[in-house]
């Protein structure tokens, strides 16, 4: 596999895998909304929305920090398919 097409590859990962942080990140947000009115947890509503949006952020510092682990790991694992792939199957019959 050709260095641009892994690169295309990780890329496209790291968008979908950015798109699926930010729609947990939204359940979250929404969840807690939901959870805490349904159940009467009584919360200051400014309060609650300070503390969500600094979740949000966290979850968003934590995705940007650990996205190049993501990446080493995919690599990884890129290089052993491709060497899977390259490397020639032996033909040995078994008696």
């Amino acid at each position: 596999m050709s260095a641009e097409l892994q690169n295309k590859l990780k890329m496209s990962i790291e968008r979908a895998v950015s798109k699926l942080i930010e729609q947990i990140s939204e359940h979250v947000i929404d969840f807690t909304y939901l959870y805490s009115r349904r159940n009467g947890i009584e919360l200051d509503p400014n309060q609650l929305k300070q503390t969500l949006e600094i979740v949000k952020l966290g979850i968003k510092d934590g995705f940007l920090t650990k996205i190049d682990l993501l990446n080493s790991d995919i690599q990884k694992s890129l290089n052993e398919f491709v060497a899977e792939k390259e490397t020639p199957l032996s033909l040995t019959s078994k008696k």
